[in-house]
């Protein structure tokens, strides 16, 4: 099975074979449901629709196309979206709406331009999680993009080990560029490495993170160092979302974190999804108390930033009022709301 998707995928770089739903336009981007939409997504970009638009609906597994085999010891590396290092860029918006890929694997100190975006300019990348990367190869290396040129990346992160030229584990190289509300837990080994940036030129990190307890090489630039607790217990989770209210984003989605288990943030919406979200009607604060409506009967869970459980319980429809929620900030049905003092 791991030879026949690496057969096909060989041969969307000369000719895509899969049809996407979308166009690739900013009004009705590449919809991205499985891996094999992946492929055809990248080899569409790689053969020559550099501004092809995307929304990723699930996360992706790339164990079946780049890994070492246990048995032969051949390496099958990932080749990525607009990979070439010839001077071509991605061009366009890339939504990971809260999904990851999982396993991105390169192992070859020949290889350059890598991650899941080879180079980006004038591109915009968000919410888009890449966990257990594994890159060991020539320059320009990132777990998001080894190249950003006039870019944004916004609520990303990346979990993994890299080593290389001009690296970083969000991006190797960025030129003008704006990365923020993203985090790292990353080892970064090399020449100009960084934990979250490699080479900083004019470049804008903000309300960005990184696992200051890995130890390796890597320079801060602008990015903010926490120790390893502070990653997992919540912590990170609740600055990243601090963020989100002050600067706006989608209203649909936070950072969330499981305070039952050990965990790093993800960025999703925990509760809901817009068709569920579509039943509720007139969510207001008033007096410290939340006022809603429901247009049915639901099962109702509310949640802080950080992923706790405050509430769970059937509520009937029409209108319902609730004094019991201490000040902090909530998340009912994927709407955000904030009791103060």
């Amino acid at each position: 099975m791991k030879r026949l998707i690496i057969i096909i995928s060989a041969l969307f770089l000369a000719t895509p074979l899969w049809s996407l739903q979308g166009d690739g336009s900013l009004g009705n981007p590449f919809q991205i449901d499985d891996l094999l939409d992946f492929l055809t997504f990248r080899d569409t970009v790689n053969s020559g629709y550099y501004t092809a638009c995307a929304e990723l609906n699930s996360d992706i597994d790339l164990k079946d196309i780049c890994y070492q085999d246990s048995v032969t010891g051949e390496q099958y590396h990932w080749f990525a979206i607009a990979g070439f290092g010839d001077g071509t860029s991605y061009q366009g918006r890339f939504d990971g709406k809260g999904h990851i890929i999982y396993n991105l694997y390169v192992n070859s100190h020949v290889e350059c331009y890598r991650g899941v975006f080879g180079n980006i300019k004038d591109a915009i990348i968000l919410n888009l999680g890449v966990e257990n990367a594994y890159i060991i190869a020539g320059y320009n290396i990132g777990g998001i993009t080894g190249t950003a040129t006039n870019s944004v990346i916004s609520n990303c992160f990346v979990t993994g080990h890299l080593e290389g030229y001009f690296l970083g584990g969000i991006a190797g190289m960025a030129d003008n560029c704006t990365i923020a509300n993203c985090y790292c837990d990353c080892y970064v080994d090399g020449n100009y490495p960084g934990y979250v940036l490699g080479h900083n030129i004019n470049t804008t990190l903000s309300n960005s993170f990184f696992n200051q307890d890995v130890e390796c090489s890597a320079v801060v630039h602008d990015a903010v160092g926490l120790n390893e607790e502070s990653m997992y217990n919540g912590n990170l989770a609740n600055k990243l979302n601090d963020y989100i209210l002050l600067y706006g984003g989608d209203s649909l989605q936070s950072w969330c974190h499981s305070r039952e288990a050990k965990s790093l943030p993800s960025y999703h919406c925990p509760s809901g999804n817009m068709e569920i979200a579509s039943e509720l009607e007139n969510l207001y604060i008033q007096d410290k108390s939340l006022y809603f409506s429901l247009k049915r009967e639901m099962d109702i869970q509310i949640y802080d930033l950080s992923g706790r459980l405050y509430i769970s319980q059937k509520f009937p429809s029409g209108k319902h009022r609730i004094t019991t929620l201490p000040k902090g900030n909530y998340i009912l049905l994927g709407r955000r709301f904030m009791i103060g003092d």
